[in-house]
């Protein structure tokens, strides 16, 4: 596997990361803190949405660089897609 291959699947996996960190601040300030600070709601509502789409994006790109991988656990692009299904389940099924 090149280097360059390798980057992207970790680029990926940090993108992944980074959506999972923000939504359990999301869920975490939303159902334990309740926090109604204005900058905090203000960084919510800015953020959310991209994140949201960021994560199908992420989703896209890691079954693609996991089918190229033959769904190897060495590969950061399967482990971006197990953290990505199952943040797309709880954050979407936090909607039903």
């Amino acid at each position: 596997m090149s280097n360059l291959k390798k980057n992207k699947d970790f680029y990926i996996f940090i993108g992944s990361l980074i959506c999972l960190i923000y939504f359990s601040f999301l869920f975490i300030n939303t159902y334990i803190l309740k926090s109604e600070n204005v900058i905090i709601g203000f960084i919510q509502e800015l953020f959310t949405l991209p994140l949201l789409l960021g994560t199908i994006v992420l989703l896209i790109f890691s079954i693609k660089f996991s089918i190229s991988r033959k769904f190897s656990l060495k590969s950061y692009a399967v482990w971006s897609f197990i953290i990505l299904v199952l943040l797309i389940t709880v954050t979407f099924g936090s909607f039903l």
